[in-house]
């Protein structure tokens, strides 16, 4: 079961980490910093089981930045490509996406 919502308690040390993660290979590899990235990567951190690609819009969308699923299919693919994030499931499949720590 996927959570209908995020927790709207304090991002924890690990969140922090892993945006931390997203910042310094950015810099590392001389990437601007996108903060819809690290927002998906926080969002996906808060769930424990992860969450499709239409929930993961939803959740992000209810906070307040506005992406279009175009901009979060192209986030996650990169992100996926990063290491930051894990893809489950494919073809008929549901597809979940979880962020890897």
């Amino acid at each position: 079961m996927i959570p209908t919502e995020i927790s709207r308690t304090p991002v924890n040390a690990a969140q922090s980490v892993l945006v931390g993660k997203l910042r310094a290979y950015c810099h590392a590899n001389n990437l601007r910093r996108h903060p819809k990235r690290e927002m998906i990567v926080e969002t996906l951190q808060s769930l424990a089981q992860g969450a499709t690609a239409d929930h993961l819009w939803e959740l992000i969308y209810q906070r307040g930045p506005k992406i279009s699923f175009a901009g979060l299919y192209y986030s996650l693919n990169w992100l996926i490509a990063a290491g930051f994030v894990e893809k489950q499931g494919q073809g008929k499949q549901m597809t979940v996406y979880r962020a890897r720590l």
